[in-house]
């Protein structure tokens, strides 16, 4: 029930490397990513192999991938509700990424417009259950 992060890059890309060092690899801003979203890593293997996994090469056709790297936020149900294209730094990508999060929560049911949101992750509704 959490937005789904998706980041697009490839083994080539220097401004890849430099997101996965200062961004992906920083256990605060990791962290929070991982409690907002679901995070899904693609990677191009274009130039190495050919060819893309079909998975792969699906994605990048629906969301319109066509720089790397890529920062895709979608709702549950694959809206996007935000993109980053290159590389802004580690504090833009972070702020961007924490109101795609506000955006993807207002695409909920029952949730009021105006209203502040917590920066807190949905409750997961299977646990409790049996």
């Amino acid at each position: 029930r959490r937005p789904i992060l998706y980041e697009f890059s490839a083994e080539w890309c220097g401004p890849c490397k430099i997101l996965e060092r200062e961004v992906f690899s920083d256990k605060d801003q990791a962290a929070q990513i991982n409690s907002l979203y679901v995070p899904a890593k693609v990677v191009d293997r274009q130039r190495e192999e050919g060819a893309n996994p079909a998975l792969v090469d699906s994605l990048q056709k629906r969301y319109r991938i066509d720089a790397f790297p890529t920062l895709l936020a979608t709702t549950p149900e694959g809206e996007e509700v935000g993109r980053i294209v290159g590389y802004t730094g580690a504090k833009a990508t972070g702020d961007s990424l924490r109101a795609f999060f506000q955006r993807a929560m207002l695409r909920r049911p029952g949730v009021t417009p105006g209203r502040p949101f917590p920066m807190t992750p949905p409750p997961d509704s299977s646990q409790g259950r049996s």
